[in-house]
């Protein structure tokens, strides 16, 4: 299986490198990641190259979102976000090379296909296996980025709506709760001991 995803880098006529993460099926952009990278990353001065680990770290997001089939949108239109079941296979997947995630996808469109439980069960039903992993603190900076991105989104999404909007104050709470719970886990990255999750404020 292809990685569906790949990044350019586009050379702007200034001269500056601009990374950008593509559909490789349609040859265009990813809308979010590319707002996100120029508004938010670009925007504070930050090299390509910084620019560059980023979007590779959205990646994996987008690579997670595919295994799970969740439409992230939709969510988010409903006032949801990520479940905290999901939170913690998303930052297992993390620990992975790409490589290994790409291998897990399903050349099945996801429209037609059931959700899986979880990708990683045959590798838990073979604990022989050997699952290369990346470092702690390349695994951590993954989901500081994707923790940012989908606080990002959520502020997106409710600068959309006003306060009295029915779906604003579930986006908020949970948003909150990702929020919190990812930043509890990468604190557990970062240690070896890690903390119980702890619940927290979108970053205004």
């Amino acid at each position: 299986m292809t990685n569906p995803y790949t990044i350019r880098t586009l050379m702007l006529a200034s001269g500056e490198r601009l990374p950008v993460l593509l559909d490789r099926e349609t040859g265009f952009p990813l809308v979010e990641p590319t707002l996100y990278s120029v508004t938010e990353i670009r925007a504070r001065n930050q090299a390509s190259n910084t620019l560059e680990q980023v979007l590779r770290s959205i990646l994996v997001f987008q690579l997670f979102l595919d295994l799970r089939h969740i439409d992230l949108d939709e969510r988010l239109r409903q006032g949801q976000v990520l479940e905290l079941g999901e939170i913690d296979e998303l930052v297992r997947l993390c620990r992975l090379p790409v490589e290994l995630l790409v291998a897990q996808l399903t050349p099945t469109p996801k429209r037609h296909t059931p959700p899986r439980v979880t990708s990683l069960e045959p590798f838990r039903l073979h604990p022989t296996v050997h699952l290369e992993e990346v470092s702690a603190s390349t695994a951590a900076n993954r989901v500081r980025v994707i923790r940012d991105f989908l606080n990002w989104l959520v502020k997106l999404r409710l600068s959309r709506l006003t306060p009295c909007n029915t779906m604003y104050g579930p986006l908020l709470a949970a948003g909150e709760m990702a929020q919190g719970a990812l930043n509890a886990r990468v604190a557990g990255l970062c240690c070896t001991n890690p903390p119980p999750p702890q619940l927290g404020k979108i970053a205004a």
